[in-house]
Order: C-alpha cells, then structure tokens, then sequence
C-alpha cells in the first residue's frame, strides 16, 4: 500500500472499531489523523490515538478488526426457511482464516458452500491479513457483501 492507501486503510478501520475523526469537532487537530472512541469525546487524553501503522503493525489493533468482522450478523441477509416453528437462516458466521502468508474471509452456510468474500497473500501474515481486512471492509462500505 502507498501511503494515501495507508491512511484510508487505517481510518477505515477506525470506524469500522466506531472511533471517529476528532479534528471534526476541532480544528486544532489534523484532519484524518486524530481518533477516539465516541463515548470518550469529552475527554480526549482517554481512548484518544494517532492514526499512525497501528492497524497495519499491531497485531492488538489488527485483532481487534478481526474480532468485529467475526462478530457482524449477516443471517438474516441471505434466505431462511421455518422447521418445527423455528426460524432456520442459511448464512451462519464469518470467519477470517490466517495461514501461513495468506488470509481468507469468508461466510460459513448452512445449505450451501461457503461463500468467499476475500482471499489474499503477501509477503508476511500480517500483510497478507491488512490486504484482506481492507477489501472486507471496501466491500462493506460498497455494501457489496
């Protein structure tokens, strides 16, 4: 990634984690480069970052996307169908699979095969991971999942 992708990749996924742009509330502050989580806007020394490589370096951060992306509810997207009065869904979970220099996000289905959103490789885990994460959520916000 060069260095424009850098930055919207990091501020992608700090709003995909529900931080937001600090500088918009205050113009002392560099646009796109301040963050904090919204419960904490009165007070900024708390939950208030940098968006430098945290979420391409840090495997905390990098997890922290991972974790969200695992958690999104995506069941009542596809079709359902009704067994003994119980509603059944066929989109399970999404799991984001990393192994060796690659990285895989896909969607587990109940009737049919598993569906891919995003399958990448790289010169290491953690770049093979960032390229992954970042389509996944250009996707997301293309709502093209």
């Amino acid at each position: 990634m060069n260095k424009k992708e850098k930055i919207k990749y990091t501020k992608r996924c700090a709003e995909f984690l529900g931080m937001h742009d600090y500088s918009k509330e205050n113009s002392y502050f560099e646009k796109d480069k301040y963050f904090c989580y919204p419960e904490k806007n009165k007070n900024p020394q708390c939950g208030f970052f940098t968006l430098d490589n945290s979420f391409l370096d840090d495997w905390n951060w990098i997890m922290k996307v991972i974790e969200k992306i695992e958690s999104l509810d995506f069941s009542k997207l596809g079709y359902s169908w009704e067994i003994d009065g119980e509603i059944q869904y066929n989109n399970q979970n999404i799991y984001v699979e990393i192994e060796r220099k690659k990285c895989m996000i896909y969607i587990d289905l109940q009737l049919d095969p598993f569906h891919i959103y995003t399958t990448h490789s790289g010169n290491s885990k953690k770049e093979a991971t960032t390229k992954a994460i970042n389509e996944f959520l250009i996707q997301l916000e293309n709502n093209k999942l």
